[in-house]
């Protein structure tokens, strides 16, 4: 079989999706399928480029570039590829720096005609928050109503997603889709464990805030830590330099810390699987409803480390936690309790399996030939 991938960009380390599809589309290879991976809206680069990673060919077409030469570029690959599938890995963002993609289902089906189509929705629509004004309620209306347009232009064979609600969103506008959940895009490194014995660290990975909600939970599990002789250390692993030491101030200023919060700085793969493995558990400013499109929650999960969500979204119960799987949703934890933190920690090391790339894969394929 023969997939292309079609995503916004491919900048190795600064682009989420187009890291999952690089290493989906290698895993891909390792099960003796042909695949290749178009960005078609890349930012990174000012030229029209043509890469080569661990023998995957990487097309990346700038952002800069008017449609009619990106599509052009793109038909002339497919053309010579000749794929049997063609996964489109949406972001409305990836393809529209307003999110609105008018035209994008029309603009698809051109290049590739004859190819069998699969959408894998890591976003939909925006949704609502707090702040909402009557503009991003506008753009919330109309990214809907052009991503079912896209969908009935482009008539794909199979849909997935990774996510409860989006799972019944996009029911909801009357298309069939199947679950698929996201795997990390950080590789296990297999080492000894360096945690020491009376320190437990909880660990950010790329996003922080310090919202009231995480500054209660660490306070709260801070006197939990110290009435159990332990000591709560705090890192901050990748992300933003600059907003993860600001915010790094805060949580010391807010949260009874011996130790300064500790910050990285921006690792390589391999060391921040290092990194993740030095943490007793990790935690997220992602809501917990959200909590199954979020990378850095999939990273600690397969490294087997249990997540800490209190961020609740006002419109979800705090019971909804955003996986299909009921070991994936018992590997987060709810509360500052460290009976519950370990119950958790067995939760991450069976729920980690659900998330192995290779499993995901193998999934994806079935699907696809189902």
């Amino acid at each position: 079989m023969k997939v292309l991938f079609i995503c916004g960009a491919l900048e190795l380390g600064r682009d989420g999706v187009g890291d999952y599809t690089r290493r989906f589309a290698t895993e891909i290879m390792s099960h003796r399928h042909k695949a290749a991976v178009i960005a078609l809206n890349d930012q990174y680069i000012d030229e029209y480029t043509v890469e080569n990673s661990n023998e995957l060919q990487l097309i990346r077409i700038p952002a800069k570039y008017p449609d009619n030469i990106k599509y052009d570029y793109a038909k002339k690959y497919i053309s010579a590829f000749n794929p049997e599938w063609i996964s489109l890995q949406f972001v409305p963002f990836a393809f529209d720096k307003r999110g609105l993609i008018f035209g994008l289902g029309n603009r698809l089906r051109e290049i590739a005609e004859h190819a069998h189509w699969h959408i894998m929705f890591h976003e939909l629509w925006v949704g609502k928050d707090e702040k909402s004004n009557w503009k991003r309620l506008l753009i919330s209306i109309t990214q809907k109503i052009l991503i079912k347009r896209m969908i009935q232009t482009i008539r794909p064979k199979v849909i997935h997603t990774q996510l409860p609600v989006f799972y019944n969103k996009i029911n909801s506008l009357g298309w069939g889709v199947q679950q698929l959940p996201l795997c990390s895009n950080i590789e296990v490194v297999k080492q000894k464990s360096n945690k020491e014995n009376n320190i437990f660290r909880v660990g950010f990975f790329s996003q922080i805030d310090a919202s009231e909600s995480i500054v209660t939970f660490l306070k709260l599990l801070g006197e939990k830590l110290f009435e159990a002789d332990l000591e709560l250390e705090i890192l901050l692993i990748g992300g933003n330099e600059a907003k993860m030491k600001n915010t790094g101030k805060i949580l010391e200023n807010s949260v009874y810390l011996k130790r300064p919060v500790k910050y990285t700085g921006f690792l390589n793969s391999q060391h921040v699987s290092e990194a993740i493995h030095s943490c007793k558990i990790g935690i997220t400013s992602v809501p917990r409803h959200a909590l199954g499109k979020s990378g850095s929650v999939a990273a600690f999960i397969t490294h087997k480390i249990p997540v800490a969500s209190p961020n609740i979204h006002f419109m979800y119960n705090p019971t909804d936690i955003g996986f299909f799987s009921k070991d994936l949703c018992d590997a987060i934890i709810t509360q500052p309790d460290l009976k519950k933190i370990e119950i958790a920690e067995s939760a991450a090391i069976i729920g980690s399996d659900k998330i192995q790339l290779s499993t995901i894969v193998e999934t994806f394929l079935a699907d696809l030939n189902g």
